[in-house]
């Protein structure tokens, strides 16, 4: 439960640290968060959107998400972390090691979250 926790509250610290960057946005920008993961983890992707409510950010109204699973293949993460660079997101939540490489790989300018299971952490890479 404790890096369940630390998971959602990481991807959320790093989304808020985005908004940093969007507030100097003129009106209400959406933000476009790309979501990267070796397996199908909706159950985690759910919690994100209920802490995200809880602190106030509406889905569909101040973010949107854009999910891409490799469905435990990891070949494929690389193929969607270019999706995801391709639908123009404005950050990436990186879940795994494996996901966190495709995901630096696929751009050197879309800030990255980096979660992993194994304790959690943060890293926001931004130009």
């Amino acid at each position: 439960m404790t890096n369940r926790r630390t998971f959602i509250s990481t991807a959320a610290a790093g989304v808020l640290l985005l908004s940093r960057f969007a507030a100097a946005q003129p009106a209400r920008k959406v933000v476009r968060i790309g979501w990267l993961t070796p397996s199908d983890i909706e159950v985690h992707v759910r919690r994100f959107r209920d802490a995200m409510r809880a602190l106030g950010y509406v889905e569909g109204q101040t973010y949107t998400i854009e999910t891409r699973s490799a469905g435990n293949n990891l070949d494929r993460l690389p193929t969607l972390a270019a999706e995801l660079v391709n639908l123009k997101v404005d950050i990436i939540v990186a879940v795994s090691p494996p996901a966190i490489v495709a995901a630096k790989q696929a751009s050197a300018t879309i800030p990255i979250v980096m979660a992993f299971w194994g304790g959690g952490g943060l890293v926001v890479k931004a130009q």
